[in-house]
């Protein structure tokens, strides 16, 4: 298939990556603690870095687009834990700096499913978003005047409540 010119996706022989690459650990975060996590890429098996319709794969990608632009602070879903131990070999393989990680919780439904753009989830960005100083330095969940007076509904000012103190470690 090679030699007829069909594009393939080129992957990483995980075992020969794995053993160039040596024990691998990240600093994470999210649980409020810092903590050194061992990563496990081998329980991925060999991996896509180059699809056949695009250039690279999100998880090279990332690696790259982090490490040329000196990130040092990688704050991402709980979802893309797991994912971290590969893009810490990449960075190792590659000769780039890891960053810390803080994988926080996701923002899910009633249903508890994930909000996600790819299911055309409503963005966080269409939610009004809280004035600083208005209700958040002296915040009493029993009142929603302020919130609703500004045509508001309390279930977005509550929202918002939420996605404040996940962030601020509450």
């Amino acid at each position: 298939r090679i030699a007829s010119g069909v594009q393939l996706s080129q992957r990483i022989k995980m075992d020969e990556a794995a053993a160039l690459a040596g024990p691998l650990a990240w600093i994470e975060e999210g649980t409020g603690v810092r903590e050194t996590i061992t990563a496990d890429p081998i329980a991925w098996g060999d991996f896509v870095v180059a699809r056949k319709d695009t250039l690279t794969s999100y998880h090279l990608s990332v690696v790259v687009d982090d490490a040329l632009q000196g990130v040092t602070h990688v704050v991402r879903g709980r979802d893309l834990y797991h994912a971290t131990s590969v893009h810490v070999l990449l960075q190792k393989l590659l000769g780039f700096p890891s960053p810390t990680y803080h994988h926080h919780r996701l923002i899910v439904d009633a249903n508890g499913r994930k909000l996600a753009k790819s299911d055309r989830d409503t963005s966080l960005g269409t939610i009004p978003r809280p004035r600083p100083g208005r209700w958040v330095d002296h915040y009493d969940p029993e009142d929603t005047t302020q919130w609703e007076s500004q045509g508001r509904p309390a279930a977005r000012r509550n929202l918002w409540l939420s996605i404040f103190a996940e962030f601020l470690g509450f």
